[in-house]
């Protein structure tokens, strides 16, 4: 599974509206639903929302990647919500990292083969630890710079 594939323009929000992280996994959620990534929004929440209980998905450097697997994906897919306003991602004081300015919310099937699931979200960890993608994560303008140094970056890989 290319990653680089089953990210578009439609599942990018540069001005996402979110104060926590529940209402941030919704809205992006939503966005799944609207685009025909998952038959039922419910069970897909409830599935990311249980799995942040067991660790948090904070990597500690203005991102996280909540992520689930489910039998209400459709199609494996990625969100990206950049916040209009930075959050920090755990109430939990002694969790907190730096605040969150971006999120890939990572939706799999339970029907997925071999380690994809894993794979996609080694391919956006991947991207995370280069600089210069991440400084155009904070300051794309438009979700087509966004997507072409996505696709360019994970090019190289």
């Amino acid at each position: 599974m290319r990653l680089e594939e089953i990210i578009t323009e439609k599942s990018i929000d540069l001005e996402l509206e979110a104060k926590s992280k529940s209402e941030a996994i919704e809205k992006l959620v939503d966005v799944l639903l609207e685009n025909e990534r998952i038959v039922e929004k419910e069970p897909f929440l409830q599935n990311v929302l249980e799995r942040e209980k067991t660790e948090s998905t904070d990597m500690g450097i203005g991102v996280a990647i909540p992520h689930g697997i489910s039998d209400a994906v459709a199609q494996p897919s990625v969100v990206i919500g950049r916040l209009k306003d930075p959050f920090y991602w755990e109430e939990d004081e002694e969790l907190q990292e730096e605040p969150i300015f971006a999120v890939f919310l990572l939706a799999s099937s339970k029907n997925i083969q071999g380690n994809d699931h894993l794979e996609m979200i080694s391919k956006i960890a991947t991207l995370l630890i280069d600089d210069d993608f991440k400084h155009t994560l904070r300051t794309a303008s438009s979700k087509t710079i966004l997507l072409n140094a996505i696709q360019s970056h994970l090019g190289e890989m």
